[in-house]
This record gives C-alpha cells, sequence and structure tokens, in this order.
C-alpha cells in the first residue's frame, strides 16, 4: 500500500497502536499475576506431593482463571469500541483509498484478535492441564512419593498418565510461546505503514 497523507495516519495510527497495546496489556497483567501467585513452584515434587501446597495451587489455579475470564470480556468490549472508530476513520480517507486501506487494516485488525483468543486458549488449556495434574497426585497420593529426592510412582500406567498431562502443559506452553514470537512479527512489520511498534 502506498503511504497515506498525514492527516488520515495521525487518525489511523492510535486507533492501530490501541489494537496492538490492548493485547499486549491483558497478556501482562496475566503473565504478572501468574508470577505473584508463584504457580511455577507447583511443579516442584514437594509440593505436588503435599496436600497443603495442592490445595493452596487450586485456589490459585482458579484465581487466575476467573482473571482470564474478566479481562477477556473487557478487551472483548474494548476491542468493539475500537474497531467502530477505526470503521469511522477508514470512512474519511479519499474513496479510491478504502477499500484497498479497510480491507488490509481489518485484515490485520482480524489477525491481532484471533491471536488474542488463541491466547487465552493457550492459557485455559495450561490451566486445566495443570488442574489435571494436582488431581492425579491428589487421587493417587498414596502410589506417588519421593525417595532420595526423585518423585516415585507405584506402577507404569501412573507414570504414563503423568507423562502425558506435562506433555499437554507443556505443549500449551510452548504453543503460546510460539503465539507470541509469530506477533511481535506481526506487529513489527506495521512498524514501516504506521510508525508501530511491538509490545
Amino acid at each position: 500500500m502506498d503511504r497515506l497523507d498525514t492527516r488520515y495516519l495521525n487518525e489511523l495510527i492510535p486507533i492501530m497502536g490501541a489494537f496492538v497495546t490492548a493485547g499486549a496489556e491483558v497478556m501482562g497483567q496475566i503473565n504478572s499475576r501468574q508470577t505473584e501467585l508463584q504457580l511455577a513452584a507447583l511443579f516442584d515434587p514437594a509440593q505436588l506431593t503435599s496436600a497443603q501446597d495442592r490445595n493452596a495451587a487450586v485456589i490459585k489455579l482458579d484465581e487466575l482463571a476467573a482473571l482470564l475470564d474478566k479481562t477477556r470480556s473487557t478487551y472483548d468490549a474494548y476491542i468493539l469500541g475500537l474497531t467502530a472508530r477505526l470503521v469511522q476513520a477508514l470512512q474519511k480517507l479519499p474513496a479510491d483509498r478504502q477499500t484497498e486501506y479497510g480491507q488490509e487494516l481489518m485484515g490485520k485488525v482480524q489477525t491481532l484478535i484471533k491471536e488474542q483468543a488463541s491466547f487465552y486458549q493457550f492459557r485455559h488449556a495450561w490451566i486445566d492441564a495443570t488442574r489435571r495434574l494436582l488431581a492425579l497426585f491428589e487421587t493417587h497420593r498414596e502410589a506417588i512419593w519421593i525417595e532420595d529426592g526423585e518423585l516415585v510412582l507405584a506402577s507404569e500406567a501412573l507414570q504414563s498418565e503423568l507423562n502425558a498431562i506435562t506433555a499437554t502443559i507443556d505443549g500449551a506452553a510452548a504453543a503460546e510461546a510460539e503465539l507470541l514470537r509469530t506477533r511481535a512479527e506481526r506487529i513489527a512489520a506495521l512498524g514501516p505503514l504506521f510508525g508501530i511498534t511491538a509490545q
């Protein structure tokens, strides 16, 4: 696309920037709270084999899931308003540029929205799998213990179930990391056109 006149860019740039920063702020809020909750520590065998620590972890996961749902609702409402602003700004463009820019920018917006939805999907998958992990240790608490600093499971079937759950947890985390990587690249590509930087 050819660069637009400055008077149009001055209205479009803040709107497109807001689409980018809205998602980044939500992700930052979620990640910050997850760090504060110290959920990474729950994968320590000593915590997994402690009923008290497992119960505390369930409460923390419930809080994180509730925060995800709350921020998603707020994000969706905000994006709806931003989209209306973008439509209005596009309608001010010269007639011969409206279709070109409308398709291009709306396509980028839809991609950002889909990526945000995937972020919620992957994080919820991580939470759900972690809940399954805690439930496994709770249900089979008599068949899982620590010996010489190592986690011991009473059967191969139990070990296989544990491996499947941890694979799901790792898979969700990896999928989210890849999403954030490609998202950063996509946002960076907007820079030459709109002066937007990756978040």
